[in-house]
């Protein structure tokens, strides 16, 4: 029942998860190969299991296969369903103009082994035949279906390298794909990327898988029309998700870097998303490793309860205290620039966690540190726990053209959840109630419910070195940790903050990648009531160390 399906929810078991490889995904060793050496407009095979016709070559059985040379045409897999193609390309060239470049159409699953350099291309055009299996030329059904998160996704092949079943990768050697049609790589099961290394460049998404996608080691570059790796599944929730274990990932893409739908889980890796509109997505995040720079010109890392049958099911639901929707960074080091004019640096539609050994660096070009729009919002609780070293910068500055935005009702949603806050760690926003008071000395950050604007950012202004007023929410996070905070004039992207204690030690230096006035610091070094000083460009803060809640820093 269709209507059925688009109305009920899943329950998420939270993470952090990993990646499950088994021996066949490891492996990139062989024996008992198949070898096929093609010319052109001609393949020459060891074996009936791989025949070449009119410029498709086409493996049938369960095997290891060995692929050299340059192909003109289509490789085409119809296996069965418990068959397992092993397929080594070693130095080869694939250019299709007959669909993809490799069309797995039917096996249990295909592992993908690198030798040498490799290069696949496929055609700019499909044509109305490119699918040989009966059961998707039944005239009786539509073309095109709706996936679970309302994506309009054809039955017919769409991908330079489309395989209807598991996917791997793996070897030492590399790939780069060029997806002249739409997607690059894209598996309508479990897609798994062990090692080797992988260029694509598609007109669609680059990597794209629908139950899920696993990264072990390997090296990844995207240059994507869509988005950069994504998951589509969300009505499992043991699916729709996507793991780093390890590897390195660099994404430009127009739309999401790395898309899943359940779970994001980053345990390791180096991670650069040049360039997109939303960089990290996903119901639940996790990051316990990995080194990660993210740029975006909208939220840096969104976590929300994505896709057709939760918006369905609640399409106005807040989440502020739902505990399926949650950021939660425990180790790595993770970088964030926003660069937009409604958008946040970190952003959870549910709680926000930051703890363990993770080192946070969070800049917006618009809005506070904290807050609604921000270099660090959650709808609900916000809470940076000992341990963790967080640099977050804001410029306090908000567009003219936001005015009456979807901020101003995010911001009501937030205030009924800031009353209460499971396990002792709620937020104070707001409870002063004063305004109009100067920070000239940074040694109070008081914020008041008014922010001039006439609507409901709830939040607060203060006033530092630049007697200019600048909009922030530092009581809307909880820091358990030892903290100092500053307002000055604004600084331009670039200019150096200096951070030192009272012996002159150096606890950071670092130059924030988007225009800020408030300073915002907190490491295992800062001790409640010692003074620090910030130095930014010709301006020098003395502040005091304060903290929210008790700790063992004394």
């Amino acid at each position: 029942d269709a209507n059925k399906n688009q109305t009920e929810s899943i329950t998420l078991t939270p993470g952090p998860i990993v990646g499950k490889y088994n021996k066949n995904d490891l492996s990139d060793v062989y024996e008992d190969a198949i070898e096929i050496h093609c010319d052109g407009t001609s393949c020459i095979s060891s074996s009936d299991d791989a025949l070449f016709d009119e410029g498709k070559l086409t493996i049938t059985k369960a095997g290891t296969y060995i692929l050299g040379g340059e192909l003109n045409g289509q490789l085409n897999i119809t296996a069965t369903k418990e068959d397992l193609i092993h397929l080594v390309l070693r130095n080869t060239t694939i250019t299709s103009d007959f669909g993809p470049a490799i069309y797995g159409e039917k096996s249990k699953k295909v592992i993908i082994t690198l030798e040498g350099q490799n290069t696949v291309s496929d055609s700019t055009s499909y044509p109305e035949g490119a699918s040989t299996e009966k059961a998707t030329n039944n005239n009786n059904k539509k073309k095109n279906e709706k996936t679970e998160n309302n994506e309009t996704e054809s039955k017919l092949p769409d991908a330079c390298i489309f395989i209807k079943d598991n996917l791997t990768f793996n070897g030492k050697g590399s790939l780069n794909v060029n997806a002249n049609f739409n997607d690059g790589i894209r598996s309508k099961n479990n897609l798994k990327l062990v090692s080797g290394k992988i260029n694509v460049i598609s007109k669609g998404n680059s990597i794209k898988a629908k139950e899920s996608i696993s990264i072990k080691e390997a090296e990844i570059n995207i240059d994507a029309g869509k988005s950069g790796i994504k998951v589509t599944k969300d009505n499992d929730p043991e699916e729709g998700f996507v793991v780093v274990d390890g590897g390195k990932i660099t994404i430009k893409t127009l739309k999401d870097g790395i898309h899943a739908e359940t779970h994001l889980s980053i345990n390791g890796g180096v991670i650069r998303i040049v360039e997109s509109d939303e960089g990290l997505e996903g119901q639940m995040i996790d990051i316990t490793g990995g080194d990660i720079v993210v740029n975006s010109h909208n939220d840096g890392i969104n976590a929300s309860k994505i896709g057709a049958v939760n918006e369905a099911f609640h399409p106005n639901r807040d989440y502020s205290n739902d505990e399926q929707v949650y950021i939660r960074i425990n180790g790595g080091k993770v970088d964030v620039k926003a660069d937009g004019t409604d958008l946040d640096g970190i952003d959870s539609n549910g709680s926000l966690y930051i703890g363990g050994t993770a080192e946070v660096y969070a800049d917006c070009v618009y809005g506070g540190a904290f807050g609604h729009m921000a270099s660090i919002d959650s709808d609900g609780s916000k809470v940076i726990d000992t341990d963790s070293t967080v640099l977050v910068t804001g410029s306090g500055k908000i567009p003219s053209s936001i005015g009456k935005s979807k901020r101003a009702e995010k911001s009501s949603k937030s205030d009924k959840s800031s009353k209460s806050n499971k396990s002792g760690k709620s937020n104070k926003s707001n409870k002063s109630g004063k305004s109009g008071k100067s920070d000239k000395s940074s040694k109070s950050d008081k914020s008041s419910k008014s922010n001039g604007f006439g609507w409901g950012f709830g939040g607060g202004f203060g006033y530092g070195s630049g007697y200019s007023s600048v909009y922030d929410e530092p009581d809307s996070c909880t820091k358990l940790q030892p903290y100092v905070r500053t307002v000055i004039k604004l600084q331009k992207e670039g200019t150096p903050i200096t951070i030192t204690d009272k012996k002159g030690k150096v606890l950071i230096e670092r130059s924030p990648r988007a225009q800020f006035a408030i300073i915002f610091f907190t490491s295992p070094e800062i001790i409640k009531g010692e003074t620090y000083t910030i130095k930014v460009g010709d301006i020098t803060e003395k502040v005091t160390a304060k903290v929210d809640k008790k700790t063992n820093k004394v």
